[in-house]
């Protein structure tokens, strides 16, 4: 039997290409249940996380918040992809329970929801492709394509569900 109380902190931190700094990670419990609180600066905006785990039904729970995240250079560093910028807020409750990755994966059930502002699709002009289609099919003038080509957004969200590992959304806008 064990008994946990600590407290990490760390100035900065780089998981993979992932740049994360202020981190504070405090952890508690006992032989059977275990619990942790992560709270980290990251791409000018606050991550928050829970995550508890009972050690004898294999269950875990996680809460995430990210708030204000700088899309581009998270996206940059995580996926080396450069072609949408602006600012995202996620928020998820999970939870699951087995003895293996594949498990809780098949197992995963919780909610949660995404949100991105002020976005930019850098490198397609979808104005300019909607009115090129109009300029050819009415026969007008071809329109002007922004240099380099933008599609900016104001706003995207979503609302999500997972069910037995499947994830589900009916209200993309």
């Amino acid at each position: 039997n064990f008994k946990i109380d600590g407290s990490l902190n760390i100035a900065s931190l780089q998981v993979k290409k992932i740049k994360l700094s202020a981190v504070t990670c405090n952890v508690t419990g006992t032989t059977h249940d275990l619990m942790a609180d992560l709270l980290a600066d990251l791409y000018s905006g606050k991550l928050r996380s829970k995550v508890t785990f009972n050690t004898v039904r294999n269950a875990l729970a996680v809460d995430v918040n990210l708030n204000g995240i700088n899309l581009a250079p998270l996206l940059k560093d995580s996926a080396d992809f450069d072609k949408v910028s602006g600012i995202a807020n996620f928020s998820a409750t999970l939870n699951s329970s087995g003895d293996s990755v594949a498990v809780i994966m098949q197992h995963l059930n919780g909610k949660g929801v995404l949100s991105v502002d002020n976005g930019v699709w850098h490198g397609v002009d979808m104005r300019y492709q909607v009115n090129r289609a109009n300029a050819i099919i009415n026969h007008r003038e071809m329109p002007t394509e922004t240099n380099p080509p933008v599609t900016e957004f104001g706003r995207v969200t979503a609302n999500f569900m997972i069910n037995n590992g499947l994830i589900s959304n009916n209200d993309f806008l």
